[in-house]
């Protein structure tokens, strides 16, 4: 959800969309708007078109970092902002987010993506490895507020989530050795994993596994009007949920030994009660099992950034954005761009996130009341840029 809001919209389409705090005339109208975004710092854009073949091809895989991140994040909703007295505005909405936050070292990424082919009598390092799915829905609630006297705005929201899926896995510690096809694995090890309700449908809308909130703080406030200088700041997505008592949580600490099974004949093939046994003794060895309620923060979000004019109708927008995640760091972000009548544009310059350097464009068509907006994070796919792409819809209509 950090990205439907005010940070994401001025990283891709920032010089246009900020209306909610850049006017002392606060906004009503409505808003439809959606985000999709894709980074991974271990492939290039030439490697990742052709990744689904070496994938395949033993003799030219892809060689992993030993930090390798990899993130997706899906955001749509719709939001109405009216006034609710002077000076104060309350805004209402619902949404959907989708994201996938995974961090891998590089054997673990190698395994996952060629299986044990090259660690048969060896011994695998997959520690230091993390991964965060989950898909929620929300209904969002808040005011902004704006004194007469002051150039500062607040805008406070909150979240109810409903949540779909959630999984989440923590391999702090684990060695493991295996031989082909897996038939006998041993090693040691601190994990654990936990998934949400399986028996939640996800394609059932008032089906959900868990629950949760969310509070999200923005400031906004002019530093010095002599040269335009405007400054942002927030806290975002700094929220817990809830999954119900269907969760299946999985752990191991220690050591672990499994040995395959015999077989005797074509006859065992078709004992269930062998083959029953020997899926039994494997989780029994790899993992411990348990079914309850689970709770657990969700990645949190902070920025800065800063507005300042630069000629007649250019300006610039810059600052740091930082979540809290296993596979996120930091992101610097500049952009310049002009307004000319009706149109605005932008370009885009990203650097950290999930993968490297990002180079896009935005833009903007406004009426008296309409405003349509498109933003892409990566215009220039060059080759050996990391992968880093993303896109950006909405459209505001304003009842002011």
């Amino acid at each position: 959800m950090n990205k439907l809001y005010l940070f994401a919209l001025t990283l891709l389409c920032g010089l246009p969309l900020h209306a909610q705090v850049q006017h002392e005339q606060l906004p009503q109208g409505i808003t439809i708007k959606a985000t999709a975004m894709y980074g991974a710092n271990f492939l290039n854009n030439k490697q990742a078109s052709i990744f689904s073949e070496q994938i395949l091809n033993l003799n030219t895989p892809i060689t992993f970092k030993q930090n390798n991140r990899v993130g997706a994040d899906f955001n749509a909703g719709m939001y109405y902002t009216t006034k609710l007295k002077n000076n104060i505005n309350y805004i209402i909405g619902v949404g959907t987010n989708a994201l996938i936050n995974t961090k891998l070292s590089a054997d673990a990424a190698t395994i996952l993506s060629y299986g044990n082919y090259n660690y048969q009598g060896k011994q695998a390092n997959l520690g230091n490895s993390f991964l965060q799915y989950y898909n929620m829905h929300y209904v969002q609630l808040g005011v902004v507020m704006h004194k007469p006297d002051s150039t500062t705005v607040l805008q406070i929201t909150g979240n109810i989530l409903g949540v779909k899926k959630y999984a989440e896995a923590n391999i702090h510690y684990l060695e493991m050795n295996t031989t082909p096809y897996f038939t006998a694995i041993s090693g040691q090890g601190n994990y654990n994993a936990i998934v949400s309700d399986t028996s939640a449908r996800s394609n059932e809308v008032a089906q959900y596994s868990g629950a949760g909130g969310v509070l999200n703080l923005d400031v906004s406030s002019t530093i010095t009007h002599s040269f335009a200088i405007k400054a942002y700041y927030g806290l975002r997505n700094l929220g817990v949920i809830q999954l119900n008592k269907y969760a299946i949580s999985l752990n191991k600490t220690g050591a672990f030994l499994y040995d395959g099974v015999t077989i005797n004949g074509i006859a065992d093939l078709a004992d269930s009660n062998l083959i029953n046994n020997t899926m039994q003794h494997l989780k029994d060895s790899l993992y411990s099992l348990r079914t309850g309620t689970y709770t657990t923060i969700l990645p949190w979000n902070m920025y800065v950034a800063f507005d300042s004019k630069l000629y007649k109708n250019w300006s610039a927008h810059y600052g740091l954005n930082y979540q809290y995640s296993a596979g996120y760091m930091p992101m610097f972000f500049a952009q310049v761009g002009q307004r000319y009548k009706q149109v605005s544009w932008s370009v885009v310059n990203t650097y950290g996130g999930y993968s490297g350097y990002g180079l896009g464009i935005s833009a903007s068509i406004y009426t008296k009341q309409f405003e349509i907006y498109l933003g892409v994070k990566n215009l220039l796919l060059l080759n050996n840029n990391k992968v880093n792409q993303g896109i950006q819809f909405g459209v505001n209509w304003s009842l002011n």
